[in-house]
């Protein structure tokens, strides 16, 4: 896995870890529609169901809830 922080977003790219071409690179973004990835290889694209924002988890019932600091907070 790589992270690029060159746009101040942090943006994940699973290596060679694409279902369709095998070898391709998957990146996952968002755009209005929600969140995706693709494969930067050969275009493979999927749309993701739940995608949990940084800092907070979701609970039994898909709801959202502040994540609690840890024990080493």
């Amino acid at each position: 896995m790589a992270i690029n922080m060159a746009r101040g977003d942090v943006e994940v790219i699973r290596l060679k870890s694409c279902p369709k071409c095998k070898t391709g690179d998957i990146t996952i973004d968002r755009d209005h529609h929600g969140w995706y990835e693709y494969c930067i290889q050969c275009g493979y694209h999927s749309n993701l169901i739940r995608v949990a924002e940084s800092g907070q988890k979701q609970d039994s019932n898909g709801k959202k809830r502040p994540a609690l600091p840890s024990k080493g907070d």
